[in-house]
C-alpha cells in the first residue's frame, strides 16, 4: 500500500516540473526536442496498454469481453477528449488564445484524466503488482509532459508562475481520488473491468494525443526511434519486475514437496 501512494505522491510532484522551465534556454529545448519526447512516450503507452490488456484476458478469459471493455475505454475517453479538447496539448497551436473558458476546460479535462490514473494504478496495485511499476512509468512520463505544456499555456494567458504551479498541483492531486475509488471497490471483477477500461483509456491517448505528432515527417526516423525505445523501456521494465516478483513469491511460498528421506545404514547390520 505505501509503494502505491508513494508512487502516486511521485506523479503529483510532477506538477511542480514547470518551475524549472522558467529559463528561456529550457523553454527552447523543449519546444525543439519535446516532439521526440512525446514519441518515447507513445512507444511506453502504447506497450503498456497492450500487457495490461493481455493481463486481462489472462484472468477473465474471454476474447469478447477483453475487446469490448477495452473498446468501452477508448470510447470514454475519446467522448472526454470530444467535450474537452483543450485537455489534449503538448505546447501547440491548440490553445491559442488562452480564454478563461478554454483553460477551465483544460483544468477539468487533466483533472478527469489524473483520476483515470489512479484507477488504474489502484486496480493494477490490486489485480497485478507487477504491472504497478511500469503503469507507474507510463504515467508520470506523460504527466511531466502534460504539466510542462499546462504551465507554458497558463503563463500565456497571464498566470504568475507561483498560481499556475498552485493549480498544476490541485489537479495533479486528483489521482488520489482514482486511486481512493479502486481501493474502496472490493470485487475482483470489477477491478478486472477496471484495468480494461482504463487500458482503452491509454490507446487513446496514444490514438489521440501521441501520434499525430508525428506530422514532423523531417525528423520521421528519429521520431520511429524514440517510440521503439518507449517500447523497449517498458518491456525491459515488465520482465525485471516480473522475474522480482517471481522470485519474491518462491521465498514466501517455498516448495511444499516432501524432503526425501535419505538413506541410513541398518543398525542391525554386521
Amino acid at each position: 500500500m505505501l509503494e502505491l501512494f508513494g508512487f502516486a505522491a511521485i506523479i503529483s510532484l510532477a506538477s511542480i516540473i514547470g518551475i524549472i522551465f522558467v529559463h528561456k534556454n529550457l523553454q527552447n529545448f523543449i519546444n525543439n526536442n519535446g516532439h521526440f519526447l512525446i514519441s518515447f512516450s507513445a512507444g511506453v503507452f502504447l506497450l503498456t496498454s497492450v500487457f495490461v490488456i493481455f493481463e486481462v484476458f489472462e484472468h477473465n478469459q474471454s476474447i469478447l469481453q477483453t475487446v469490448f471493455l477495452v473498446s468501452v475505454g477508448f470510447i470514454l475517453s475519446k467522448i472526454i477528449v470530444m467535450i474537452f479538447p483543450e485537455s489534449h496539448h503538448h505546447h501547440d497551436d491548440c490553445c491559442l488564445g488562452h480564454k478563461k473558458n478554454t483553460i477551465k476546460k483544460i483544468i477539468i479535462g487533466d483533472s478527469l484524466h489524473n483520476v483515470a490514473d489512479g484507477l488504474i494504478l489502484g486496480s493494477s496495485y490490486l489485480i497485478s503488482p507487477t504491472l504497478l511499476f511500469p503503469l507507474f512509468l507510463a504515467i508520470i512520463i506523460h504527466e511531466v509532459l502534460q504539466e510542462i505544456s499546462e504551465f507554458f499555456v497558463l503563463k500565456e494567458a497571464g498566470f504568475s508562475t507561483k498560481k499556475a504551479l498552485f493549480i498544476n498541483f490541485l489537479t495533479s492531486i486528483t489521482i488520489f481520488i482514482g486511486i481512493g475509488i479502486s481501493l474502496f471497490i472490493q470485487n475482483e471483477t470489477l477491478q478486472i473491468v477496471i484495468l480494461a477500461v482504463s487500458s482503452g483509456f491509454f490507446l487513446n491517448i496514444v490514438y489521440d494525443d501521441l501520434l499525430p505528432h508525428k506530422k514532423h515527417t523531417e525528423n520521421l526516423t528519429k521520431h520511429f526511434l524514440a517510440l521503439i525505445l518507449g517500447g523497449a523501456v517498458i518491456a525491459a521494465t515488465l520482465l525485471m519486475f516480473s522475474h522480482s516478483h517471481q522470485e519474491h513469491q518462491s521465498h514466501d511460498h517455498p516448495s511444499s514437496a516432501m524432503p526425501i528421506p535419505q538413506a541410513t545404514p541398518d543398525a542391525h547390520a554386521h
